[in-house]
């Protein structure tokens, strides 16, 4: 009876696996407070790699601080997921002070906790030029497509599917970032 239940256990941790690959990203919120201003800062926990994480959650802290600061460091400053993937996170800032806004794109991959980029995904050249114009600098991924702000802080209103951005994708990358499905006969 050992020897079966010992075959059995053996052979269930050859083939156990996580169940945990495709999950999205925890994204958390740390709120912190001052006279004049509330900022909610997005932090990042339960990444694969912790090096990479302090990173990234350097990076949303520092992004955060900005926005504050370009709307005076009154009002209040919030946060929307746009793009949740087991390695990319897309977030949106707002600062908002009385009239005053500022926005700003932060896009996390979380294999390098660093920033991406269009560069990252899609490739340049001319035919992205006649799509996106000469310099797209100001861009947030979004769960459908990538948004565009026309200049620093202004509204990401500007919208484009990745179905429309495919033929310029980088093949080898765009899994990161599209949910990819595979179709069988079955």
């Amino acid at each position: 009876m050992k020897k079966i239940l010992g075959a059995v256990l053996a052979a269930s941790l050859l083939f156990c696996h996580s169940v945990f690959a495709d999950q999205p990203t925890t994204v958390l919120t740390e709120i912190r407070g001052g006279k004049q201003n509330t900022m909610e800062v997005p932090f990042i926990d339960g990444a694969n790699d912790e090096v990479f994480q302090q990173s990234a959650n350097h990076v949303l802290k520092s992004a955060a601080e900005h926005v504050a600061d370009k709307v005076g460091k009154r009002g209040q400053v919030t946060y929307e997921v746009t793009l949740n993937r087991p390695s990319l996170v897309s977030v949106l800032l707002k600062g908002s002070n009385g009239n005053r806004s500022y926005y700003r794109a932060v896009n996390i991959d979380l294999t390098s906790g660093r920033e991406f980029s269009l560069d990252d995904f899609f490739f340049g050249g001319e035919e992205r030029e006649k799509l996106l114009g000469k310099n797209p600098g100001n861009v947030l991924f979004t769960e459908e497509g990538v948004a565009f702000a026309e200049k620093e802080g202004a509204v990401f209103e500007r919208k484009m599917s990745y179905q429309e951005l495919l033929p310029l994708a980088r093949i080898g990358d765009i899994g990161r970032l599209l949910t990819v499905w595979k179709l069988t006969e079955k």
